[in-house]
């Protein structure tokens, strides 16, 4: 009989036999947990990262269609012209050579709403009508779409333009024909503001009335010649802004090495002033305040206006004739808007509010002027000429007297504006190259405003500011500087229409 080994209880639970097989089993099994949660977890990742990818070029495709609506609103109805319910679109949004934007394919519409619908008072304005645009796109893999709405009233806003009024000499030449100079003596203008170059002639400086004093700002170059200079050794200037640096006979220099660059100041502004902007002339706005094809005169009478058109074809007016007086008001419904009187036996003329003469005007005949109550309130008054102004020979028209001393350039006292101005607009319709022209000598208590060329090729000194679009500079100039502009002279704030986007109106719709 055979007999086997018998192992205790303690020997079997005691046993190792196996186990490793078991623990290697185990491990793998969490591994193998742990690697397809890590394959799942980064698909799952990769999954999103690409939905949000799709999402993100969808919807930046709709929001470039938004902004591309807003452009065309503005080319298409900058003068809020098309009719309440029209609609523009659907276009396609594309980028460089019409190719689909970012791989998406997108499209935006835009649709005009009177004011009083819901889409147009759906936040507070001041909107007469609006435009609803919506902007759409879908993603390049086609599964994302989304949908932008934004809306555009129109509103009036009022712009400040920065206050130019304390300068002498104002030239808004960017980009055009260099400020030059006529003569060959120092010119003395306070301060002194051109946007582009200046090229003075030679033996021409600009110097302010007494050392220390005055300002300077050219955008452009200084292109000075021989014995030109900006201020001087024992009168330099208090500010020099040369924005686009100095030359000297074509030489450059530092501009602040005042010997060699011809600049004399006392160093460089605190404040930029490179934002100032000539007045808006606004002439349909000015036109239409008054009747002038039909004025009220006595003696003999001035036309303003010989056909009722602001076409500039009135025969060329003499502001000042020679042994004709006359004495009118020209009114809107019965309210008088503008006063000018002649007396050609004192030679002084008489003005109050705003006067339009539409055509060229000859200025040739000296005079005094004064402000007149027949317009209340007025401070004097402002002429604007639809056309050009000349004149050959040497005149002054002298301002109110504040002071019994003469002015040194013609007038026998000096001006003070605060008991009356008078200002001149040259509307120049036709954008002649030159619209404002003398070349004699004497001088104008006077605020100017021409719209294009300026040119002094005599010795007039302007005792108020010049304001112009290109100038030729011949006398001395910015003596006296208004507390304010005359009555009826273009505003520094200009009221205009725009469209606008609509606040709190954007919102993504899918």
């Amino acid at each position: 009989m055979v007999r086997w080994p018998q192992l205790s209880l303690r020997q079997l639970t005691t046993s190792e036999s196996g186990q490793s097989l078991v623990l290697a089993m185990i491990v793998m099994s969490a591994l193998t947990i742990s690697i397809g949660a890590l394959v799942s977890f980064t698909t799952g990742n990769e999954t999103q990262f690409s939905r949000d990818r799709e999402s993100a070029r969808a919807f930046h495709v709709a929001e470039a269609g938004v902004n591309n609506a807003l452009s065309i609103i503005v080319n298409t109805d900058d003068n809020d012209v098309q009719s309440v319910g029209t609609t523009l679109g659907p276009y396609a949004t594309l980028g460089s050579n019409n190719a689909p934007l970012d791989g998406a394919t997108g499209s935006y519409s835009l649709t005009k709403y009177s004011s009083s619908s819901p889409q147009c008072t759906q936040t507070a304005g001041t909107a007469s009508s609006c435009w609803v645009i919506t902007g759409t796109a879908l993603s390049p893999n086609g599964k994302i779409r989304r949908t932008i709405q934004e809306t555009a009233h129109w509103v009036l806003a009022n712009n400040t333009v920065p206050q130019i009024f304390t300068y002498g000499l104002v030239v808004d030449n960017q980009g055009a024909a260099c400020v030059d100079t006529h003569g060959s003596v120092p010119m003395i203008i306070k301060d002194v503001w051109i946007s582009g170059d200046f090229c003075p002639a030679g033996g021409v400086n600009f110097v302010p009335p007494t050392a220390h004093t005055g300002s300077i700002y050219i955008g452009g170059v200084y292109q000075g010649r021989n014995n030109t200079s900006i201020g001087a050794s024992t009168t330099p200037y208090a500010v020099a802004d040369i924005v686009g640096g100095c030359q000297v006979q074509n030489s450059a220099q530092i501009c602040s090495d005042s010997a060699n660059s011809g600049v004399w100041s006392d160093g460089p502004p605190s404040v930029d002033p490179s934002d100032l902007t000539l007045p808006n002339i606004d002439p349909v706005q000015n036109y239409a305040k008054g009747n002038w094809n039909s004025p009220t005169c006595t003696g003999a009478g001035f036309t303003f206006d010989s056909d009722s058109v602001a076409n500039g074809t009135t025969p060329t007016t003499d502001l000042m004739p020679s042994g004709a007086s006359f004495n009118c008001t020209v009114s809107s419904g019965g309210t008088p808007v503008g006063h000018l009187a002649w007396n050609a036996a004192t030679q002084q003329l008489s003005i109050s509010g705003t006067i339009w003469i539409d055509g060229n005007v000859n200025l040739s005949n000296s005079g005094t002027y004064v402000k007149d109550n027949v317009i209340a309130g007025a401070n004097g008054g402002t002429i604007f000429v639809n056309g050009t102004i000349s004149g050959a020979s040497n005149l002054t028209i002298c301002g109110p007297a504040g002071s019994a001393v003469p002015s040194g350039y013609g007038c026998p006292t000096t001006w003070d504006p605060n008991q009356g101005m008078l200002g001149l607009v040259v509307v120049n319709p036709n954008n002649a190259a030159t619209a404002f022209d003398r070349n004699g000598n004497g001088e104008l208590d006077l605020t100017l405003l021409v719209n294009q060329g300026y040119a002094n090729t005599g010795g007039t000194t302007v005792m108020g500011p010049v304001m112009a679009d290109t100038a030729t500079v011949g006398g001395n100039g910015g003596s006296v500087v208004p507390s304010a502009p005359p009555t009826g002279f273009p505003s520094t704030t200009v009221t205009q229409a725009t469209w606008v986007v609509q606040p709190g109106s954007w919102k993504q719709t899918q």
